[in-house]
């Protein structure tokens, strides 16, 4: 019974400290937000850097969002600050890639990222939809050109069971998802070596329901070497400055 009273007590002190940091971290927001509304401009660049260095509601994206805005409003610190969010890594609190944040799923093995493998192309189309080219466009920066180093990618299309020339439009998704990628910020000294499609082989779901075939229907972007890059996160938001 001690040991239950015990454990439901440590529980509840975790959530009470963690509403509490949140709930801070919420109050300095309105506050800098406040003072936005009043004409201070240099709150701005402040709200960007809370963003960026709170450690239970971290926001990359947000962060930059601010300093872009303080940027226009001819604030000198935030285009230094906008530089160092710019090599930062879309981060989890204690993971390396954040994959549940991402439209492009990571698949590890052995403390490598062996692929990436990017779903959401309609039956019997070449591209993916509008929707998750825009989220690859804002993950392209943190995932593909700050975490590989000297990588090569392969990239292979693939379709579900029941589409048309299947070998013809798998190779087609593999092409056109090189071309965008080279034309959304992907860096030049990542090589694209091969572009392949397999047409319906390899399938990681059944071709028998809707959500099956749409897993099926996919880009996987092989890594040759899969290393992710060590990044010092503590010394680069030491370097971010209030105005």
């Amino acid at each position: 019974m001690k040991k239950m009273i015990l454990f439901f007590t440590l529980v509840l002190t975790i959530n009470l400290f963690s509403n509490t940091s949140y709930d801070e971290f919420s109050q300095k927001v309105e506050i800098l937000e406040e003072k936005i509304k009043n004409g201070d401009k240099k709150a701005i660049n402040n709200l960007g850097n809370l963003y960026a260095k709170n450690e239970n509601s971290r926001n990359i994206p947000k962060a930059k969002e601010y300093y872009r805005l303080a940027i226009k409003n001819g604030s000198e610190i935030a285009s230094k600050n906008l530089e160092i969010a710019n090599k930062l890594p879309k981060l989890c609190p204690e993971r390396a890639i954040c994959e549940n944040w991402t439209t492009i799923r990571f698949v590890e093995e052995d403390g490598k990222i062996e692929k990436m493998v990017i779903r959401g192309f309609p039956v019997d189309k070449e591209e993916v939809t509008e929707t998750e080219k825009q989220e690859i466009r804002e993950e392209i920066e943190y995932l593909l050109n700050i975490f590989f180093e000297n990588e090569e990618f392969e990239i292979v299309g693939y379709t579900d069971e029941t589409e048309k020339n299947k070998k013809k439009l798998s190779l087609s998704r593999a092409e056109k998802m090189a071309e965008f990628l080279k034309q959304n910020g992907l860096r030049k000294d990542i090589k694209i070596t091969k572009m392949i499609g397999k047409g319906s082989e390899d399938p990681i779901d059944t071709n028998d329901t809707v959500e099956g075939r749409y897993n099926n229907r996919r880009v996987e972007i092989l890594l040759k070497n899969g290393k992710v890059k060590k990044i010092d996160i503590s010394n680069l938001l030491n370097q971010l400055k209030d105005e």
